[in-house]
């Protein structure tokens, strides 16, 4: 089936109970969808800089791009949920990619640096990819380049990044058999499918 349909069913699921439309959430993505999208590319402004004015424009021009007003006045859902989705890969990518941060555990006369591969970057990463590649199927394409590029920088966290492109990879696999066994290949280059 359409990987599309599994999230926004996850979006939806929450406010059944509340009696609330599955167009009605969608129409508030929608709606909130330059608000949601400053909200999310806040911690990646806060990863790249610490200056509060840079990421108050960072995060008010990633908001403001015509890409997301025009897609959000179209109804375009799926290059919405692309735009939203967009910085929380970034920032976990970038955690994942970058060198790993310092544990600092105080020893008997100082204090050691153990260094932890970021979790949760990995876990925001698979998150934030299992959403961007529902709605733009070929961006696992993308991600798993990326991993592949960096693999002889990255060679021991190599079971992180796997874990954090599976669930992606689980989410759309049905939809590109689907795509391989009817020749509609074209449905796989497109936000939201053909």
């Amino acid at each position: 089936g359409d990987p599309m349909g599994l999230v926004l069913a996850l979006f939806c699921a929450p406010f059944a109970p509340l009696g609330v439309a599955p167009t009605t959430v969608c129409t508030w993505i929608l709606v909130f969808a330059p608000l949601l999208a400053g909200l999310t590319a806040w911690p990646l402004a806060a990863h790249l800089t610490t200056s509060v004015p840079v990421r108050v424009a960072a995060s008010l021009a990633w908001a403001a791009l015509p890409a997301l007003t025009v897609s959000a006045l179209q109804g375009r859902l799926a290059a919405v949920l692309v735009h939203v989705a967009l910085p929380v890969v970034v920032l976990g990518w970038l955690r994942l990619l970058g060198p790993a941060h310092p544990l600092v555990v105080a020893g008997a006369s100082a204090p050691v640096a153990l260094r932890t591969p970021s979790r949760r970057g990995a876990g925001w990463a698979a998150l934030g990819l299992a959403v961007v590649v529902a709605a733009a199927p070929w961006m696992l394409a993308g991600a798993a380049l990326v991993v592949v590029l960096d693999l002889p920088r990255t060679r021991r966290r190599v079971g992180v990044f796997a874990l954090a492109l599976l669930p992606a990879a689980l989410l759309v696999a049905p939809f590109v058999w689907r795509a391989a066994a009817t020749h509609t290949w074209v449905g796989l280059l497109t936000p939201g499918g053909p």
